[in-house]
Formats: C-alpha cells, sequence, structure tokens
C-alpha cells in the first residue's frame, strides 16, 4: 500500500496540504476535523476524486483485521465551538464561521461513520464467507477458483469470499455436485459433519443427511476420510458412512444419483420403480403408480435435458403404460406391470 501513497502532487486547502498521505489518515480515522474539511474541498475535483477512490480500494483489501482508532466526533465539535467563539476569536466568528462550522461538523460525523463501518466489517479476524441455502430450487455456485457445486434443494453449504492457502467449504446438509478445477498446490476440501473430502481436480457427488454420508465420483480421484479411517474413491465409485460408524463402506456409484445437476439419466435393465424415484430426485416431480406391479417392469434408456413430460411419455410407450398429468409437478402411471 506503500507504494500508492507516493504518486500524487501536492494540493494547498485552506493551507492544509491535501496527498495521499493525508488521504490515509482518514481513511484510519485519524484525521483531524479541519484535514477532513480541506478534504472535502479537494474532493469536488473530478480528478481528485477518482484519486481518492483508487486510494480507499487499495486501503480496504489490505486494511490489517484490527480495530481502527474510535473518533469523538462531538468532542471534536465541542472543540471546535470553544475555539471558534473564545475572546481572541470573537471578532471573527460571522456566518462565514458559522457555515464552516457546519462543514467542520459534517466531516466529523463521516469519519466517525468511517471509522465505525471498517471497524465493523473488519472486527472479525475470520475472512469474509457466504451461505448459499436452497429450498424448492437449484442453485449453482461458482468459487473464487472458478470450481463450481451444483446445490440441490434444500441444502446449505458455507465457503470463503475468497480462497487463500487453501480451497476449503462447508457443507452443512444436504447435496451438491462439484466440479473442481485441478490445483496440485491447494487441495479442494469439502467438510461434513459425518467425514472429510479432499480432491485436486475432478468431478463428484456429496450428500449430507442426519444419519449418513455418500460420497460418489463421476471422474478423478476423491479422498473420504475420518480419524479411525479413510478411502480413495476412483471413476464410477462411492462410498458411504453412516452416523456411529467408524470405517466406509465402498460400492458402484450411479450417475442418476447426480442427475439433478448433469439432467442426463441412463437406466440398463433398471426396474421402473428405481427409474422413477430417480426421475423424481432431479425433476422435483411425483409419480404415482395406479397398479404396484407397474414397478417390476424394466428399462433400457437413456436421456440428457429433457423435460419429465417427455420422458414419462416415451417410458410408458415403451413399457405399454399410459400416464396421466394431474398437475405441473404430479403424474398417475398407469397399466398392467410386469411379475
Amino acid at each position: 500500500m506503500n507504494e500508492i501513497f507516493n504518486t500524487t502532487e501536492p494540493i494547498v486547502r485552506n493551507e492544509i496540504e491535501v496527498n495521499d498521505e493525508l488521504i490515509a489518515k482518514y481513511l484510519a480515522g485519524e484525521a483531524s476535523p479541519e484535514e477532513a474539511m480541506a478534504l472535502h474541498s479537494w474532493l469536488e475535483i473530478p480528478a481528485n476524486r477518482q484519486r481518492f477512490d483508487d486510494i480507499q480500494h487499495v486501503w480496504t483489501g489490505s486494511l490489517p483485521a484490527k480495530s481502527p482508532r474510535k473518533i469523538n466526533a462531538k468532542g471534536a465539535w465541542d472543540t471546535l465551538i470553544k475555539t471558534k467563539t473564545s475572546p481572541q476569536n470573537a471578532g471573527r466568528y460571522n456566518d462565514e464561521s458559522r457555515s464552516n462550522l457546519f462543514k467542520i461538523a459534517a466531516s466529523a460525523l463521516l469519519i466517525a461513520t468511517l471509522a465505525w463501518l471498517v471497524y465493523y466489517n473488519f472486527r472479525n479476524d475470520g475472512p469474509v464467507e457466504f451461505v448459499a441455502a436452497t429450498t424448492d430450487s437449484l442453485s449453482q455456485i461458482i468459487f473464487p477458483d472458478q470450481s463450481s457445486a451444483m446445490l440441490n434443494r434444500g441444502s446449505t453449504l458455507r465457503y470463503p469470499a475468497n480462497f487463500d492457502d487453501q480451497r476449503e467449504v462447508h457443507l452443512k446438509n444436504g447435496e451438491a455436485f462439484f466440479n473442481i478445477k485441478s490445483d496440485a498446490r491447494r487441495p479442494f476440501i469439502i467438510r461434513t459433519e459425518h467425514a472429510t473430502v479432499q480432491v485436486l481436480g475432478t468431478a463428484f457427488n456429496v450428500k449430507v443427511e442426519e444419519n449418513v454420508l455418500e460420497v460418489s465420483v463421476d471422474h478423478g480421484k476423491v479422498l473420504v476420510y475420518i480419524p479411525t479411517d479413510s478411502v480413495v474413491l476412483q471413476p464410477g465409485a462411492a462410498t458411504s458412512l453412516r452416523k456411529g460408524e467408524n470405517a466406509f463402506v465402498v460400492r458402484e456409484a450411479n450417475s442418476n444419483a447426480w442427475a439433478y445437476a448433469t439432467h442426463r439419466f441412463v437406466f440398463r435393465d433398471t426396474p421402473v420403480r428405481e427409474v422413477f424415484q430417480y426421475i423424481q430426485k432431479a425433476q422435483n416431480c411425483s409419480i404415482e403408480l395406479a397398479n404396484p406391479d407397474i414397478g417390476n417392469c424394466k428399462l433400457s434408456a437413456t436421456f440428457e435435458s429433457v423435460s419429465t413430460d417427455y420422458m414419462l411419455n416415451l417410458i410408458t410407450e415403451a413399457l405399454n403404460l399410459s400416464v396421466t398429468k394431474n398437475d405441473e409437478r404430479t403424474f398417475t402411471v398407469e397399466g398392467e406391470g410386469c411379475r
């Protein structure tokens, strides 16, 4: 920041030199009311205002996380009143002086307000964080390193405004499909209440419920660990950990589990009961079976970025079934089914 505070030619206002050093004092809350008034007058020139804005931008980006010196605006005002109305200055206290006093008071108040804002923003020593929470819709999150996460419905994710020495986020509850930019120097870490997930660059799904954690990998490698166990997941692998357990269970992943994010379904001789479960989760709809035997029928098909109506029409036609759309999100499937 010192580098930027030496490029402005000093300007004199009211016998006070306005330069980068005075601007720094002002931003730190250490300028006197007279200096603030001189700065206020100096800022009336557009070029000076731009210079001030540039310095302020650098200042707010590099200010240490500590409380600034408190400014007693009322005390400054009282001191000025006593000075301007003392016997030796009584003859000079006229309308012009009164006008200047109001300018000074306004400047003093501005300093106090700025000092409070700096204190408010920096009183917590930790970095600035965002919290993304979804209810009945999806939300795509773009992280500072351009990695991303598609947050499923009913989920909460906490992440920092900037990544420094490490890339770390917290998935409190719900589900998210992560697509992580590779950075060998800084692994991407996802904290959950059940376990920690660490990656370098990959795409994978994390689901956090009250009693279980599920992690499944689309491509790349994912490390999942707790104090008593760890597992490295390859593409197409998944793991789960129930609350209270001390070891991971590994199984084959099903890409339909994250179809809510990719909008791609792949079914290979899959029972219709499971097909409809994946569609309901991804499309946020309800599919009722008029006959339980319908769930026993099996389907082989691939759908990508198509509507719920379109999928259900094709599925029911292929299996000699029928579908009725009750409302925007509710469907009923009828037919003989399979035994």
